[in-house]
């Protein structure tokens, strides 16, 4: 997995030695201010997640081949990677689905809450390199998407179907 990741990105050597030189896995703060930066100003971040995720699991798989942590730190900083990721997917395609639809809110104009749950591996905090990432979605309730700002023909829809289009883009 590793071999294949370094042979089709030839380019991660170098982020590769880099840390290897820290001494130690990076931490939740770092990797999401990396990709927060590195996703800024993107009109579609799907590609730089998968890099940045490949870029990641490669750091901590050679240091894990190495010896250098346990295998609960490997597997925690592999969910860390998963959330950054996660969070960052999240973000933008809702902010998308915003800009087309509208908020979600409830019958009684109040936001929708949301909350995305983590499964399986990722939800015991223990994933390897190959583990799916199992989600479940759940917002707060019926209602629809109200329009943000001044829209000249709005195009608005039921939050069931809001959330449901949310869910296939991280899919």
């Amino acid at each position: 997995y590793l071999v294949g990741i370094l042979t089709s990105n030839p380019g991660m050597v170098d982020e590769l030695v880099d840390s290897l030189m820290l001494g130690r896995l990076p931490s939740e703060d770092h990797l999401s201010r990396l990709l927060d930066e590195l996703c800024r100003g993107a009109q579609e971040i799907d590609a730089i997640v998968r890099s940045f995720k490949n870029a990641m699991h490669l750091s901590i798989g050679v240091r894990d081949i190495l010896g250098k942590e346990s295998i609960s730190e490997t597997h925690r900083t592999l969910a860390i990677v998963a959330d950054v990721c996660l969070q960052q997917l999240i973000e933008f395609h809702y902010n998308a689905l915003v800009q087309r639809y509208g908020e979600p809110t409830l019958d009684d104009g109040r936001l929708c809450s949301f909350a995305v749950l983590a499964l399986g591996k990722l939800g015991n905090r223990e994933p390897n390199y190959h583990s799916d990432i199992t989600t479940l979605f759940v917002y707060e309730g019926s209602g629809a998407t109200r329009p943000i700002g001044p829209i000249r023909h709005p195009q608005t829809t039921r939050n069931d179907f809001f959330f449901h289009q949310l869910a296939q883009r991280l899919a």
